[in-house]
C-alpha cells in the first residue's frame, strides 16, 4: 500500500480555536498560529497585518436582494427582472468590499463550469436600461410630478418602496445605500431600513418589506429549496412556481451528459421570474506568514487541500 503520509510537508498539524479575537491575532503574531483563515466581508472580519500571504478562495456565501413578490411593485416579475440593471455588482464586490466578492447574476459560483457569463453581459448594470425596464411594465410616471407610479385597476398609484438592510454590516448599508440612490435617481420613492439585526430578522419574518440585502451560505449543491420553495425557511418574500420549482430540480438531478442543458433552461427561467437578485459571492482568505508556504490551493470546504504539493519553509 503506498506511503500517502510521505508526501505531506509536515509530520503533524496543531488545530487551534480561539474565542477570543485579540488572542488569535496575538498568537499569530507571535508564530503560535502559522495558518488562519478570515471572512474579510465580516463584522468580526480580524486584521492580521500586511506582512503576510493571503490566498483568496471562492465560497458558496450568496449577497442577494430578495423580494417581496406577494404583492406591491415586485410581485410583477418583470419588475423584479428590472432591478438587475440597478445593481452595480462590480463596484460593491470590488470597492465596497474590497475586491473580497465575485459579482454574480445567477445563483451559483462564477467558479462553477456551468455558470454562463453571457446572462452577465443581458443583465449588467445600467441606469439606462432600468428606465426602459420599468417603462416597459408600465411603472411610468402618469402625473408628471417626478416619481413614478403603477398601475392598480388601471388607476395609477404613488409607489412607496420599503427596503430592509442589517445595519449590523457597514459593507451591506453602503451596498444597500447606493442601490436606494439608483431607485431614487430613475423616479422611485424608498425608505431605507437600516435595522439591528433582530429587527431586521422580525421585519422579514413579518413581510414588512418591499425588498431586502441579505446574505446566506449555500448548500455545496446550491439548492434553492430554502431560498424559493414554497414553504422554505428564508424564503421571507413568499415566492411560489412549481414550473421554478421543477427546472430547478431538474437541474440538480441532471445526469452529466444533460447538466448543462438543464442548467441553461433553469438559468433562463431564473432570469425572466428573477425570485431573488443575486448580488456577489463572497471570497475568504487562508493567512500565512510571508514565504512560510507555497503551492497553497485552499477550497471553501477544505483549507488543506492540495496539501501533498505544499512547501513549508520556517526559515
Amino acid at each position: 500500500m503506498p506511503d500517502y503520509g510521505a508526501k505531506l510537508p509536515l509530520d503533524t498539524i496543531y488545530l487551534k480555536e480561539y474565542t477570543d479575537a485579540e488572542q488569535g491575532i496575538s498568537a499569530f503574531e507571535d508564530g503560535t498560529l502559522d495558518l488562519v483563515t478570515n471572512d474579510p466581508t465580516s463584522i468580526y472580519s480580524y486584521g492580521y497585518g500586511s506582512a503576510n500571504d493571503e490566498r483568496y478562495y471562492p465560497t458558496a456565501n450568496l449577497n442577494y436582494l430578495g423580494f417581496n413578490c406577494r404583492s406591491g411593485l415586485f410581485s410583477k416579475a418583470e419588475c423584479r427582472k428590472a432591478m438587475n440593471y440597478v445593481v452595480d455588482r462590480d463596484t460593491i464586490a470590488t470597492d465596497y468590499m474590497d475586491g473580497a466578492g465575485t459579482p454574480a447574476v445567477l445563483p451559483l459560483s462564477p467558479a462553477s463550469p456551468l455558470y454562463s457569463d453571457a446572462y452577465t453581459e443581458l443583465l449588467s448594470y445600467s441606469v439606462k436600461k432600468a428606465e426602459q425596464a420599468f417603462d416597459d411594465a408600465q411603472v411610468q410616471d402618469y402625473d408628471n410630478d417626478g416619481k413614478r407610479e403603477m398601475k392598480v385597476t388601471d388607476i395609477p398609484t404613488e409607489i412607496n418602496l420599503v427596503f430592509l438592510v442589517c445595519s449590523d454590516s457597514p459593507i451591506k448599508v453602503r451596498a444597500a445605500r447606493a442601490i436606494a440612490d439608483t431607485l431614487t435617481q430613475i423616479g422611485f420613492t424608498v425608505e431605507l431600513k437600516e435595522l439591528a439585526f433582530n429587527e431586521y430578522q422580525s421585519a422579514l419574518k413579518n413581510g414588512n418589506f418591499d425588498l431586502y440585502y441579505a446574505e446566506t451560505r449555500m448548500t455545496p449543491d446550491f439548492s434553492l429549496r430554502n431560498l424559493l420553495f414554497y414553504g422554505g425557511s428564508l424564503n421571507y418574500g413568499g415566492y411560489s412556481d412549481s414550473q421554478f420549482e421543477e427546472d430547478a430540480q431538474n437541474f440538480l438531478g441532471a445526469a452529466d451528459d444533460a447538466r448543462t442543458e438543464a442548467a441553461n433552461t433553469f438559468f433562463t427561467y431564473f432570469t425572466d421570474s428573477t425570485p431573488i437578485l443575486p448580488i456577489c459571492f463572497d471570497r475568504h482568505a487562508a493567512i500565512t506568514h510571508r514565504a512560510v508556504v507555497s503551492g497553497m490551493e485552499p477550497s471553501d470546504y477544505n483549507i488543506f487541500n492540495n496539501i501533498d504539493n505544499w512547501k513549508v519553509s520556517f526559515g
